[in-house]
């Protein structure tokens, strides 16, 4: 489940950026130390249209040690409309946003005091165009591309509508598509923020890869934005926000319920892909709290259903247990297990003959792994499975003697809902590393997980939050094609929306087994 942040929208965000060094040593001879030379790298900047993330990605690629960089700021399109500019601006504050943005309009003096500037008589091994410019350049180029288009107005236009954005990286070895969460935030800076860090991270992927063989290049496209659709956007964003502000302080609001069947296993919504007729019993609640993210746990004869809690009078995830009778209904729940922070997603794991519990704790910056020592009340934690991350829902999976983490991540200042990071392990206890090839993925519509791996009709699968319209909007089903250290690959097979007979706004967990099944909706 989502943290307190993510649901009323008060977190704000910092960046880093720093100078990067001038050109110091010979281009055509090995350092000192003994690595590699470093290349000649020219970032083509649009002066007009200069950002924060601009001067973060300069300080990340000086920082890389790979190249030396010189920045081209002659290209010169259309400025940005002076309406989003005083979008932006009314935006922080109004919405309290607190430290650097990522979409933080930049003058050029900033830029030009952290990097040299490029001259046209100095030779480049590479050029990063972020300009939206058609001009061409000697040797290989990398350019963005906003659903095939290099014109930042494209990108622009979908976060503003919003819909789904595709990213990519024209000229790049590496064939990565990136499609950033936008919707699910009203605040323009914020949608901003994670399509800006998005391909942050896609250019440094990019510059770390290298170019393809036959760089291509795309022609942008120059659709000018109006001052009347920036309008319409801000009428839009406050309006979103009056009702994330109704939705914290009414206990009529919509809210997160927990369902639960038995069911048999030709019948599991994971196979029908659909959901069942018959319908699910809702845990009930006292509208004093909602309940979500539920897991199973099967030990002596009783099914425990665990699932996080969250009162309205604390705004702090904690979770609780239940059982499931005979007819698929879960009893009244009592609390297990609290943290001075937000705990949800209790996910479990069965393994050496033990009950082990990784709740999402994201608030704390760690993955905690916790040991029953009497079910299904007492626990204790045995381990933090990694530390300084901001990571939520993590989901493990063991496979050929590898243990496997899924957890979705935040970097920078983009969304915990569309980057999925993999870790692994030789041992449920650790340590874990990061799977080199990172992130596995940046999709909106499955990323995040939404419940435990299972495998069905020989194939491994996995669910995921189809956040591309709104968090926890839709539950994706995937296969997972490929899972080894060098590259990961899934196919999104279908997504199942809420509707009747279980009607509701949004739907993100699922988990099934011993004859039963759970989901969570919010209604």
């Amino acid at each position: 489940m989502m943290s307190r942040e993510e649901m009323f929208g008060e977190d704000g965000g910092n960046g880093t950026a720093g100078r990067a060094a001038e050109p110091g040593e010979s281009v055509g001879a090995a350092s000192a130390n003994g690595r590699p030379p470093r290349g000649r790298l020219v970032v083509r900047l649009d002066p007009n249209r200069l950002w924060r993330w601009h001067l973060w990605l300069l300080a990340e690629i000086d920082a890389t040690g790979r190249y030396h960089v010189a920045v081209d700021l002659s290209p010169a399109g259309p400025p940005l409309p002076t309406g989003l500019r005083l979008l932006l601006d009314l935006e922080r504050l109004v919405f309290r946003l607190r430290g650097e943005q990522a979409a933080e309009p930049l003058a050029a003096a900033a830029i030009r005091h952290a990097v040299p500037l490029a001259r046209a008589s100095d030779p480049s091994d590479l050029v990063l165009d972020l300009s939206g410019s058609a001009t061409e350049a000697g040797g290989a180029v990398l350019r963005p591309l906003f659903d095939g288009a290099a014109s930042e107005n494209v990108l622009l236009e979908r976060v503003m509508e919003p819909a789904l954005l595709t990213v990519t990286i024209d000229g790049s070895a590496r064939a990565e598509v990136a499609r950033p969460e936008i919707a699910g935030r009203p605040v323009l800076t914020e949608r901003l923020n994670n399509a800006f860090c998005t391909l942050l991270g896609l250019c440094l992927r990019a510059l770390r890869d290298g170019p393809a063989p036959e760089p291509g290049g795309t022609a942008p496209s120059l659709r000018a934005l109006g001052n009347s659709e920036l309008a319409a956007f801000a009428a839009r964003a406050a309006q979103a926000k009056v009702a994330r502000w109704l939705t914290k302080i009414t206990r009529d609001a919509p809210r997160w319920r927990v369902g639960s069947r038995r069911a048999r296993s030709e019948d599991l919504l994971a196979r029908t892909l659909k959901l069942p007729a018959d319908g699910y019993h809702l845990l009930p609640d006292d509208g004093r709290r909602f309940y979500a993210d539920p897991f199973l746990l099967h030990a002596e004869g009783t099914t425990y259903v665990y699932v996080e809690e969250f009162p309205f009078d604390t705004q702090k995830g904690i979770i609780s247990v239940g059982t499931l009778d005979e007819a698929g209904r879960i009893s009244r729940l009592r609390p297990v297990l609290e943290e001075a922070h937000h705990l949800s997603y209790p996910h479990i794991v069965e393994h050496d003959g033990a009950a082990w519990m990784i709740p999402e704790s994201c608030n704390s910056g760690q993955i905690c792994l916790y040991r029953a020592v009497r079910l299904p009340d007492i626990w204790e934690k045995v381990a933090v499975l990694v530390d300084g991350l901001d990571a939520s829902d993590a989901t493990l999976h063991q496979q050929d003697g590898t243990w496997w983490m899924f957890a979705a991540i935040r970097e920078r200042q983009g969304s915990r809902n569309d980057t999925l990071r993999l870790f692994t392990a030789p041992d449920l206890r650790g340590p874990w590393t990061p799977a080199p090839r990172e992130p596995a993925l940046v999709d909106a519509t499955s990323a995040r997980p939404a419940g435990n791996l299972f495998r069905m009709d020989g194939k491994l699968w996995r669910p995921a939050q189809d956040c591309s319209r709104s968090y926890g909007g839709a539950l994706s089903l995937c296969t997972v094609d490929r899972l080894s250290a060098e590259a990961y690959g899934q196919t999104r097979v279908t997504t199942i929306e809420p509707r009747a007979p279980l009607p509701g706004l949004g739907l993100h967990t699922l988990n099934f087994g011993h004859g039963c099944e759970v989901i969570d909706v919010v209604m």
